[in-house]
């Protein structure tokens, strides 16, 4: 019996709790209205014609109709208004509106707001928020939260509005989902690289992918063809990366040449296509030597010994700095030869005396020698009487 009472007073606690929280709703002056969705599909789905793109005036705790594909861009729009009567001049300040979609990223919730606004009495805001979807997204559904807050005086006034959004994915369908060119223009070194990362967003796997490069005007085409890509977009095989060196021809004219890269199912029927632009700027020619430059290294250096100014003397009757003018060097372009230099002067003068030195003593030894061969005959070669 206590055990009963105990349960019939939980009961209308929460009964009690329920019925507060629903009046409290239903007296909140902070109301919203016309909430609409539309959706809009990046290449390549924007080549579907036949999705529906929009649901509007959707009312709270239903589903979204409209299409939703990975890389779509989903815009809520609604009118906020101020319910509040005029004679009592109550404003609602501070409203904040967010959009968060629970665990639509790998990394968790997304969650999107509207810039902070006030509403006088009988007033509305339009409201605008977008929500992108990720290329790498899993199809199913996910639960969405429209939250508005704003303060009076006296009180806090909420609104929230819950939804189920459904993200679907095609049975095949490949993307191209980053690409680029480095660098972007080229001269005379015309070396690129071109990149590009293909995945599968589609429901299914892939077993014989291909990404194309190709650009017929400078006459660049690679294609890898046989590419397994996984269905699980949270797999690090789930995408495929290739990089493309090339180098562009030496006689390629100037201009803009578009490079496309291709995602291909079964190797050939095109499910996505890319373009980047390369600017090719013709290499300045180098400069032709000068006429000096052309010159044997001989004639170079007669011309620059030819050029050597020669300062002539000032005129007669002027001392050199007479007016204050600083006295310049002296050159000369005529070579001395030794010899009429002072010191080979001495030279000639020392040389000179040693070399009549040297004569007379020559000249010394020859006579004493010719009188010590006479007296040697006499005294030894004579004959004996």
């Amino acid at each position: 019996m206590v055990e009963r009472n105990a349960m019939n007073a939980r009961v209308l606690i929460i009964g009690i709790m329920l019925l507060f929280s629903l009046s409290v709703a239903q007296a909140s002056n902070l109301t919203v209205t016309n909430l609409d969705v539309s959706v809009s599909y990046p290449p390549p789905y924007d080549r579907f014609s036949d999705r529906d793109d929009t649901d509007d005036d959707i009312v709270n705790g239903t589903a979204i109709k409209a299409d939703i594909y990975p890389g779509s861009l989903v815009e809520f729009t609604f009118d906020v208004g101020n319910e509040f009567p005029s004679a009592g001049d109550v404003d609602i300040q501070n409203i904040l509106a967010t959009v968060t979609v629970v665990d639509l990223e790998e990394s968790g919730d997304v969650e999107e707001e509207y810039s902070e606004f006030d509403l006088e009495p009988g007033a509305e805001e339009h409201v605008r928020i977008p929500v992108n979807v990720p290329e790498k997204v899993e199809a199913k559904d996910y639960d969405v939260t429209i939250h508005l807050e704003g303060e009076t005086d006296n009180t806090t006034e909420r609104v929230k509005i819950l939804l189920k959004m459904s993200v679907r994915k095609e049975s095949h369908d490949l993307k191209i989902i980053s690409y680029s060119v480095s660098p972007g223009q080229v001269t005379c070194d015309r070396s690129i690289v071109v990149k590009g990362t293909l995945a599968n967003l589609g429901r299914n796997e892939e077993s014989d992918a291909a990404v194309e490069v190709r650009s017929d005007a400078i006459g660049l085409y690679q294609k890898q063809e046989g590419i397994f890509l996984n269905e699980d977009p949270f797999e690090d095989d789930n995408e495929y990366a290739v990089a493309v060196p090339y180098a562009i021809p030496k006689t390629q004219k100037a201009g803009t040449y578009a490079i496309s890269i291709r995602a291909l199912f079964k190797g050939t029927t095109q499910m996505d296509l890319r373009q980047v632009n390369v600017k090719v700027i013709d290499c300045p020619a180098s400069p032709s030597p000068t006429p000096e430059e052309e010159k044997p290294a001989e004639q170079q250096n007669q011309s620059q010994q030819a050029e050597q100014p020669v300062i002539s003397p000032p005129p007669q009757g002027q001392q050199p700095g007479q007016n204050g003018d600083a006295v310049p060097p002296v050159y000369s372009s005529v070579e001395r030869p030794f010899f009429s230099t002072p010191l080979g002067i001495a030279a000639i003068i020392i040389g000179n005396i040693v070399l009549v030195g040297v004569l007379i003593f020559i000249g010394a030894k020859l006579i004493v020698g010719k009188g010590g061969s006479g007296n040697a005959r006499n005294e030894w070669g004579g004959e004996e009487g």
